[in-house]
């Protein structure tokens, strides 16, 4: 297996590609009438194209790329979550996003401005839509919630995750792989949902707007398994593959940490 080491390059590079992947989506959305979706989406963008000129800036000079990367990557978290909180005055979807962006000139210096300025994304993929309401962004946490909180949230998706494994490994040990492997599924994206929520959590997106973005990364990145071995273990290897690649170098390691043990 081929370790990768987080050198600033290989973290600089898992943030261009989050860059172009929230453009992809953004459209996406935008062509399916999601005007809430699309804003969001963009404005991620936004967000991490701060998050690499920022990057750019002290990449060569960091001793801790690591932890310089996810303080970056924590500031741009906030910035999207205090965004979803707060949403601009606006009627359309293009002017929710300039008004957002007006709102960087009182955060960075000229020179940083003017660089992300020329990088941030184009903004004709939202012609005709509607700026998102507030009672929009109050539905997307109210569909992944229910009558749950936050907090009960995270431990139920825990706790599923736990059961379905369990019975994953139960079904597996009296030979029915075929059983076995939809509950080891189900299990992992639990498993993904609970470090979503909580990395929610810890930077005050209560909306949970980064959940539903990253979540659609997930999808489509387990969209692109073409198929899956008929043995348990690679099976399941090779979908949390695709999970913890979803997520970017430093977060998938640490989720790759959180899935249930699969050799018990």
């Amino acid at each position: 297996m081929t370790i990768v080491t987080n050198t600033p390059e290989v973290l600089y590079a898992d943030t261009t590609r989050r860059i172009a992947s929230y453009r992809s989506l953004a459209r996406r959305h935008a062509t399916e009438g999601n005007a809430f979706g699309a804003v969001t989406a963009t404005w991620a963008a936004d967000m991490n194209t701060v998050q690499a000129v920022m990057w750019e800036r002290v990449m060569i000079a960091s001793p801790t790329p690591d932890q310089q990367f996810f303080d970056i990557a924590t500031t741009v978290a906030r910035a999207l979550a205090l965004y979803a909180l707060h949403p601009p005055v606006a009627t359309t979807a293009t002017e929710a996003v300039l008004a957002a962006r007006a709102g960087l000139s009182t955060a960075f210096d000229a020179s940083a401005l003017a660089l992300m300025e020329r990088r941030l994304s184009p903004l004709d993929h939202l012609d005709g839509l509607p700026a998102p309401t507030v009672a929009e962004i109050a539905e997307v946490t109210r569909q992944r919630l229910g009558d749950e909180t936050l907090e009960q949230a995270i431990a139920a998706r825990a706790d599923e995750a736990r059961h379905c494994m369990a019975a994953a490994l139960q079904r597996l040990s009296d030979g029915r792989v075929d059983d076995a492997l939809p509950l080891a599924w189900q299990a992992d994206w639990a498993t993904l949902e609970a470090y979503l929520l909580e990395a929610a959590a810890a930077v005050g997106d209560e909306a949970l707007v980064s959940v539903d973005l990253r979540w659609a990364f997930a999808v489509d990145s387990t969209d692109k398994i073409e198929a899956l071995s008929p043995d348990f273990h690679q099976a399941v290897t090779t979908i949390r593959a695709r999970l913890v690649e979803s997520l970017g170098t430093i977060e998938g390691d640490r989720l790759r940490q959180r899935f249930e043990p699969i050799d018990g």
